[in-house]
């Protein structure tokens, strides 16, 4: 392959990168190596994109309306088949704000304040903590920690049973 052969070749592999194609897929196509490709990229100028960057850049209008409609970013790369980071990058270089979902359990004011209701029985002895845990959807033991975590320490004391196991009681008055 003379100087001028080589010249137009590498202005071919520059072309098709130049159309959003990867490096590796210009490798392929031309069935020359990557370490060639990415000589070929920088000798033009060439930086080497993702292809699913690539890829997201084609489907900007549809990025644009998830965004708009508040989906989550974890959603929404899951519909574009991309990962949530990529997306993450994109929507960071073209302005658009996903909606970031709340972690955990959604709770309101309400539910609080009837847990706190299930843990305050437990500790006066009107519902025992399998029962709490049946209501709250918890285990007895975590019951148990949850009442010694939020209930006032005053109206609770740990004494033994005779099983030897620890369970709230009212304390008596002094």
């Amino acid at each position: 392959m003379n100087a001028a052969q080589r010249e137009r070749f590498h202005t071919q592999v520059a072309n098709y990168l130049r159309q959003g194609n990867s490096q590796q897929a210009a490798a392929r196509r031309f069935g020359i190596s990557p370490s060639t490709v990415r000589s070929i990229a920088k000798k033009y100028g060439i930086r080497p994109r993702r292809p699913q960057a690539a890829l997201l850049e084609t489907r900007f209008t549809e990025v644009a309306q998830l965004a708009g409609a508040g989906s989550p970013i974890s959603r929404a790369a899951r519909h574009l088949g991309v990962s949530i980071d990529t997306l993450r990058r994109f929507a960071d270089a073209h302005g658009f704000v996903f909606h970031r979902e709340p972690r955990g359990r959604p709770s309101s004011i309400a539910e609080d304040k009837g847990r706190l209701l299930i843990l305050n029985m437990v500790a006066k002895r009107m519902m025992t903590l399998q029962e709490a845990g049946d209501i709250l959807g918890v285990s007895r033991q975590r019951v148990h920690q949850l009442v010694n975590k939020y209930v006032d320490p005053d109206l609770i004391s740990q004494h033994r049973s005779r099983s030897s196991r620890r369970s709230p009681s009212p304390r008596s008055p002094r």
